[in-house]
């Protein structure tokens, strides 16, 4: 395990470690935006595969997957488990299919799992090292107390690695060229990991009853487009029948006067979604769908 200051720094030194410029990177998409921007600042070539939305939940397209590995120069999987902005937790056949994927080229998997504590009540996370030590062999597992516990911005995260040479690659760049750990952040992250059990267990339970309110409030203006996450405090939002276009957060904005992440900013797939955080209080959470419901409601009534 090497410590690092968070988990996108971690992310930026993998891939000047394990790829070359002009190497393939692919990532699930709709995709945390570091992970766009990481590949593109190192000057190495993005490789988007979209997950599908199946009949409960997004899926991975394996098929499509091991495709695009093979045709596009891949050297990194970056994973995203569980998945931001989807929610996804995924399962242990999903991740084997994906592990066989990465086998079979070869490939380091970067796997960025810092919202694994954050898996809701009927989901099990499923570490991808986990699946094997030939897996764990070519697998970086990132994580950080800052999202689970609230310490975002106190600079502390962890690198794991399931072979010596992935982490010898690693460390080739001096430790003070991969900054500094503050000390701040590292009894922070002991702290809540050792000590905050039953503080994590409160916040899940909130969390599932908030996710719960945004699945009645998509019921009611998503029918058939929203799938509740297993994992994470956000929602993915389709908001595509409403012909808000390519990035409806602008719309409600001003007209519901709610700020939602742009869907845009998680690739082109995120056209016409926007992406909520419901890890607030409950009285917040009311008021924003009941913001939203409103506005909604009054744009997709007929014109009289």
């Amino acid at each position: 395990v090497v410590l690092v200051s968070d988990v996108v720094q971690a992310i930026y030194l993998s891939l000047l470690a394990f790829t070359e410029p002009g190497d393939g990177v692919v990532f699930l998409t709709p995709a945390y935006p570091p992970f766009a921007s990481a590949v593109a600042e190192t000057g190495r070539s993005a490789v988007r595969c979209p997950l599908v939305r199946g009949r409960a939940r997004y899926e991975v397209d394996v098929d499509q997957l091991g495709s695009l590995v093979r045709t596009r120069g891949c050297r990194v999987l970056l994973l995203c488990n569980p998945h931001n902005p989807t929610g996804r937790s995924f399962t242990r056949d999903e991740l084997d299919a994906v592990a066989s994927v990465a086998l079979d080229a070869d490939l380091v998997v970067v796997s960025d799992e810092i919202h694994a504590d954050l898996t809701l009540p009927g989901s099990t996370h499923v570490a991808f090292a986990s699946l094997g030590s030939e897996v764990a062999a070519r697998t970086v597992t990132l994580s950080s107390a800052s999202k689970a516990f609230n310490v975002a911005g106190l600079r502390c995260a962890v690198a794991a690695f399931g072979s010596d040479a992935l982490r010898q690659r690693f460390e080739q760049f001096p430790a003070h060229a991969r900054g500094s750990v503050s000390v701040v952040g590292m009894v922070a992250a002991l702290a809540a990991w050792e000590q905050a059990g039953a503080w994590l267990e409160a916040v899940l339970a909130h969390l599932a009853a908030n996710r719960d309110l945004v699945s009645v409030f998509a019921e009611r203006h998503l029918p058939g487009a929203y799938s509740p996450p297993e994992a994470t405090y956000l929602s993915w939002l389709d908001l595509a029948a409403y012909d808000l276009g390519e990035d409806p957060s602008v719309w409600l904005r001003a007209n519901a006067r709610v700020a939602l992440s742009p869907g845009p900013d998680f690739g082109v797939e995120g056209r016409g979604h926007v992406r909520l955080n419901f890890a607030t209080s409950r009285p917040v959470l009311e008021e924003m769908l009941e913001r939203l419901g409103a506005a909604l409601g009054a744009r997709a009534r007929p014109p009289t």
